[in-house]
């Protein structure tokens, strides 16, 4: 996970790698405490797709 601040927020990026291919597999954030997490332009996207 890389991150840097931008104005009141902070910019996250991930990597993650599937081990298959099911058109149905979902992608859950939980966290260890009670909290709020904002969520702005979440992107899943293949890594070739921009380049």
């Amino acid at each position: 996970v890389t991150g840097s601040a931008v104005g009141n927020w902070t910019r996250m990026m991930l990597l993650l790698t599937s081990a298959g291919t099911d058109p149905r597999a979902r992608l859950s954030l939980v966290t260890s405490q009670k909290g709020v997490i904002w969520l702005d332009q979440v992107s899943l996207t293949p890594m070739d797709t921009f380049k």
